[in-house]
């Protein structure tokens, strides 16, 4: 049993009186074959002609439709375009990193070299006096 109660701010939904999120509903739905891409849940007297008609790949095209295959294509290319993103994302992180690792190496160095120079100024004013 799915039931909504809309509210002020936000409207909320409950599938066998637990509280779900929009999103899980939608997917659900979708997973069933219901989708507002999915027009084609009756088919309309012409359509079949039209069809029948059709090239190849339209008919590929309206049937991948009919089957609610596309919305799946849509998730897999939004979820490409995240992975390139995140994929983008890393390189820049890894590029800083590496930056900074080389500028602490250097700051090491000049450490090593001001501690060498505080040991020998502290001998040099040890011997002066």
């Amino acid at each position: 049993v799915l039931r909504r109660t809309i509210g002020h701010k936000k409207d909320e939904f409950f599938l066998q009186r637990k509280r779900a999120t929009k999103n899980e509903i939608m997917s659900l739905l979708e997973g069933a074959g219901f989708s507002k891409s999915n027009p084609y849940f009756i088919v309309q007297q012409g359509k079949v002609n039209a069809l029948c008609t059709m090239s190849d790949e339209e008919r590929l095209h309206l049937l991948k439709e009919v089957a609610g295959t596309t919305v799946y294509d849509e998730k897999k290319e939004e979820s490409l375009a995240k992975m390139e993103e995140n994929k983008a994302s890393i390189e820049k992180i890894t590029e800083t990193l590496e930056y900074m690792e080389q500028r602490l190496d250097e700051l090491r160095g000049e450490k090593e070299e001001l501690n060498q120079y505080q040991k020998l100024d502290r001998e040099r004013r040890a011997v002066e006096y």
